[in-house]
């Protein structure tokens, strides 16, 4: 989730991203390592993408925190989202030695490599499955980032638990577990009990706050936080609308630029008060419906030949910060003409043709939901 935060913004939101992992199960970094020489490199996953192999291979060689000791970082952002987004596989080396790997996207997007792998594969379990066994390792892993990271330069960010995401007609819908979003939900244990989980993440970050008093939280909002189809890295459980994404990068900031602890723990209750007014008010006003609209308009419905008409530009609601694109067509064909995009203003456009003409008006706002609206006029 910390690098979909700070992808989502230009320049990685004003900060320098030394080093990122993700998806890395507790279980997987504290356990014995798989043979004492490294059993994989990035050249055994050729069907992912450069981040996803590198991350496989610390996973599978566990020399995590070998890497990250590569830089000495002013801070480290740690989340447990790992606890209810992927799978951990049980395996037993040639020598019987058992331990445990993460079954990450390298894996699945390169079957042949757990199809010759010099391992077996016991079990393959999520978080709900073995919670105890979890926590046994969640305090293990607190103990092992003690020994690498300083709590003062570290920041714990809690996340969100939510059932709901908004889909791309911008109405606030469930994830099922047997409808369209089952795929989606394979690898998420929210198809179990929400309620339930949500406890054992609390219980979890609690851990954490205990084993790091002296590290810097960041709360979650008090509301709940939707995810977002129209994610600019898909629909997830752990792909949020755009506010939370703002609400955690300026905690972060607070964290960065104060060096008061008194005064950061008043910025950030500040900062959770703000963000979860704000995320309601945008939400929840209006039952099982996003709030955006758009209320562009036309100048008028016809125009004498040579003339231009004016399209006006405006909307409300949703997340700020719209783009808008204008497209026309005369009414007889099937191909729009893009007249391009814009942030605000009018835009004016003079027809070469007399007849009936169609325009239509897209905004997107920053959670990439779109609406459209239609207009004709016709030339005299």
């Amino acid at each position: 989730m910390a690098r979909d935060l700070f992808g989502l913004f230009k320049d990685s939101g004003g900060f320098e991203i030394k080093q990122c992992i993700t998806n890395i199960s507790p279980l997987s970094v504290c356990s014995p390592p798989l043979s004492e020489n490294p059993i994989c490199s990035e050249s055994n996953f050729p069907n992912s993408n450069h981040y996803i192999q590198r991350c496989t291979c610390l996973d599978l060689n566990k020399n995590v925190f070998e890497y990250l000791s590569l830089f000495d970082s002013d801070y480290t952002l740690v989340d447990l989202g790992i606890l209810f987004s992927i799978y951990t596989l049980k395996v037993r080396m040639p020598d019987d030695t058992v331990t445990y790997i993460t079954y990450k996207h390298g894996l699945k997007q390169n079957p042949d490599f757990l199809e010759n792998a010099p391992f077996e594969i016991i079990e393959k379990f999520r978080f709900p499955d073995k919670k105890e066994l979890f926590f046994e390792y969640i305090r293990q892993y607190a103990e092992l980032i003690k020994q690498h990271i300083p709590q003062e330069k570290m920041i714990i960010l809690e996340l969100p638990l939510t059932q709901r995401y908004i889909d791309e007609n911008a109405k606030i819908n469930y994830f099922s577990a047997d409808g369209e979003t089952a795929e989606i939900l394979e690898n998420s244990p929210r198809c179990f009990d929400t309620s339930l989980i949500c406890r054992y993440l609390k219980r979890a970050y609690k851990v954490f706050e205990k084993y790091f008093p002296h590290a810097h939280v960041i709360k979650c909002p008090n509301t709940e936080v939707l995810c977002n189809q129209n994610h600019k890295w898909g629909l997830h459980p752990l792909h949020y609308t755009i506010e939370f994404y703002q609400y955690a990068l300026d905690a972060i900031r607070a964290v960065t630029s104060v060096s008061d602890r008194k005064s950061e723990k008043i910025m950030l209750k500040s900062l959770q008060n703000a963000y979860t007014e704000m995320i309601r008010a945008k939400y929840f006003s209006v039952a099982d419906e996003y709030n955006l609209k758009n209320l562009s308009v036309i100048s008028s419905e016809s125009i004498d030949f040579g003339k231009h008409i004016t399209i006006c530009l405006n909307g409300e609601g949703g997340t700020n910060s719209y783009t808008y694109s204008v497209l026309v067509k005369r009414k007889n064909e099937t191909v729009w003409k893009k007249l391009g995009e814009f942030k605000k203003g009018s835009v004016k456009y003079r027809p070469v043709f007399c007849g009936a003409y169609e325009a239509c008006v897209k905004i997107k706002d920053s959670n990439n939901v779109e609406i459209k609206k239609f207009f004709s006029f016709v030339v005299r």
